[in-house]
């Protein structure tokens, strides 16, 4: 059975990371393409696979050493939460170039390495899963999901909202993250 309080995290943690990923749907969205609901739903589904097959990588790559770590495992997904967020706070409030799909096609191999691109911090955030008592097949799904809806969602608005909600994006994303990661860290130092 999931708690509110797990499902809240998982929401929470899929918004976090979908962040960068809408960020970028919505540079995308500024292209001119000819049919732009099959490229909406391509940038979507591309972002959406990748964002949620990353924590994957990153949570059974962290598990090896779980052992090990699990006395400080709750500081570890704190610094890990708190490092990413503040980078994506730092590229939100410095974030005034030119957008970046502006000049390139957006085929499926330029998404793919975007979505890759954009990814980093999902791996990380699969690191910090073991520090969590999360479903990990519902994490998974709602990380995929969120991304999915917000990549979308940002890809349609691209051509209103521009490089300004680019920058807002990331900043809230950051927030998020850091949220979580203090989140995580009060569980584990006061209810455990």
């Amino acid at each position: 059975m999931v708690t509110l309080s797990a499902l809240f995290s998982m929401i929470m943690l899929s918004i976090g990371l979908s962040m960068d990923s809408l960020a970028l749907s919505v540079s995308c969205g500024l292209q001119k393409v000819e049919n732009k609901l099959s490229m909406a739903l391509k940038v979507a589904f591309i972002f959406a696979i990748i964002q949620a097959t990353t924590p994957i990588i990153g949570y059974f790559t962290g598990t090896l050493f779980a052992e090990q770590i699990a006395f400080i495992d709750h500081w570890i997904a704190f610094g890990l939460l708190a490092f990413i967020g503040s980078k994506m706070i730092t590229e939100g409030i410095k974030h005034n170039n030119k957008v970046e799909c502006e000049d390139r096609k957006l085929t499926i191999w330029v998404l793919i390495t975007m979505g890759i691109a954009t990814s980093i911090d999902a791996l990380a955030a699969g690191i910090s899963l073991i520090a969590t008592d999360l479903n990990i097949p519902l994490t998974i799904f709602i990380i995929f999901l969120g991304t999915f809806l917000f990549s979308l969602g940002g890809f349609s608005f691209g051509n209103k909202l521009g490089s300004l909600f680019q920058a807002k994006a990331e900043i809230f994303g950051g927030i998020v993250l850091i949220s979580l990661g203090i989140k995580i860290l009060i569980e584990h130092l006061f209810f455990q």
